[in-house]
């Protein structure tokens, strides 16, 4: 399967011992088992650089970080990426399976944080399809923050097209505001090309790794990386 990349290295040191937000109190997600689930989403910090925090509507629901590793995931990551073994130590990984056509398949965003696949602007974001006996990378993203947002319906209304995904595009030198990305034949936009949404306002879906990620650390949803010796 030929891999679309629109993953562009930004070499930062950055570690994952930095990865703290910033403490809020009467924190919603305490009071959550230790599993991925849904349940409405009031209000979360974007990614690790926690400048600001957004309200969402009543129509967008929470989805947490799936809470075990996956060694297949981390092998098909590591495999597009090439991570260098020095930066793979510091370098960490968040997933949801998710279905973005709604045909009932399972697949896998992942989105990888660490010296390698970091910067001002956000992080690596994975999508991961299934073979026959494993996962394949099938596009790669830099300048992406968490959570990300997937649409409830198809792009197309249609039952089987694809499904939007919504970023939050800040740092880096760009104008602060959501983007939504559509796929057109099997390849989704970049982060740069994605269309400009003035609010979130009329948008039904679901954030995924919708998690604080102090909180994510405590609660293992963020995943270590297996180096060999």
């Amino acid at each position: 399967m030929k891999i679309k990349c629109l993953y562009k290295q930004i070499a930062l040191t950055i570690t994952i011992s930095a990865l703290t937000i910033i403490p809020t109190t009467n924190d919603a997600q305490t009071t959550l088992p230790n599993q991925a689930q849904s349940t409405p989403i009031q209000q979360v910090e974007l990614g690790r650089f926690a400048y600001e925090t957004t309200k969402y509507p009543s129509s967008i629901h929470r989805q947490l970080a799936e809470s075990k590793p996956n060694i297949a995931i981390e092998n098909a990551i590591q495999q597009a990426l090439q991570i260098p073994t020095e930066a793979l130590i510091n370098s960490r990984y968040m997933y949801n399976y998710v279905d973005l056509n709604g045909d009932g398949t399972q697949e896998v965003l992942a989105i990888v944080m660490g010296p390698y696949t970091s910067g001002t602007g956000g992080h690596t974001l994975l999508w991961i399809v299934p073979t026959k006996d494993t996962w394949q990378v099938s596009q790669v993203w830099s300048l992406v923050r968490t959570p990300i947002i997937i649409t409830t319906k198809a792009i197309n209304n249609r039952p089987y097209g694809a499904r939007g995904i919504l970023t939050y595009r800040s740092g880096g030198g760009a104008t602060p505001s959501w983007v939504l990305l559509k796929n057109s034949h099997g390849e989704y936009d970049s982060v740069n090309n994605g269309t400009e949404l003035m609010s979130l306002t009329g948008i039904e879906g679901t954030a995924i790794m919708a998690d604080r990620l102090s909180l994510a650390q405590l609660q293992g949803r963020i995943h270590s990386f297996q180096v060999a010796n």
